[in-house]
């Protein structure tokens, strides 16, 4: 299912009329649209106003620059209306979309598998049995997956359990038993997934 594109982002004022005037001659006389919402006059006139108010505050007239400004601000939020509108009548059908004028918006790509957090820490925080870990925050990062074991993470019988799901790079884990060595380590969640887990880091809770 497609999606609209207003595609006003980063247009000019004289770029905005040009495609306030292309979207009214596709849509005139399209009858997919019988009842546009905003009318297509209103958006022609809006155009012609911009214009205008374009011609007026070439002078550098502040007062002329501010209404320049307030037309392109109308204008900009009719075509919004409009994308609106179209995207309801569309529902979802490319040809009707790019029948309006309007542009197909390109669907969203997932996020690959993210990499391993890096910088992991573990340190205790001064109160009995507590420590924290923290991390350097991974770029698109849903979230994270904590986890702790008290074996060696060299060997391959060792066990990871599973300590939290933070949202930030951080956590606190307590309970532990002063004298223990712990190793933390961080796996951070993605749109596709889990990413690769990070490098251990070790810590003796006090």
């Amino acid at each position: 299912m497609s999606r609209i594109k207003s595609g006003l982002s980063g247009l000019s004022a004289l770029e905005l009329i040009a495609k306030a005037q292309h979207i009214v001659t596709q849509m005139t006389g399209n009858p997919t649209f019988a009842a546009p919402i905003p009318a297509l006059a209103s958006v022609t006139t809006a155009a012609n106003e911009l214009s205008t108010a374009i011609d007026d505050a070439e002078t550098g007239d502040h007062l002329e620059v501010l209404i320049k400004d307030a037309k392109y601000t109308a204008l900009a939020n009719l075509l919004r209306q409009l994308a609106l509108y179209v995207g309801n009548v569309a529902n979802g059908n490319t040809l009707i979309i790019e029948s309006s004028g309007f542009e197909v918006a390109s669907p969203p790509s997932p996020v690959g598998s993210l990499p391993a957090a890096q910088n992991v820490q573990a340190k205790n925080t001064g109160f009995p049995g507590m420590v924290k870990v923290t991390w350097d925050a991974v770029p698109k990062a849903r979230g994270y997956i904590a986890e702790m074991t008290t074996t060696d993470p060299n060997s391959p019988a060792t066990v990871w359990a599973e300590k939290g799901h933070p949202t930030s790079a951080r956590i606190e884990v307590d309970g532990l038993t002063p004298g223990q060595n712990y190793w933390f380590r961080v796996i951070a969640i993605g749109s596709a997934g889990l990413g690769e887990p990070s490098d251990p880091a070790a810590v003796m809770a006090t």
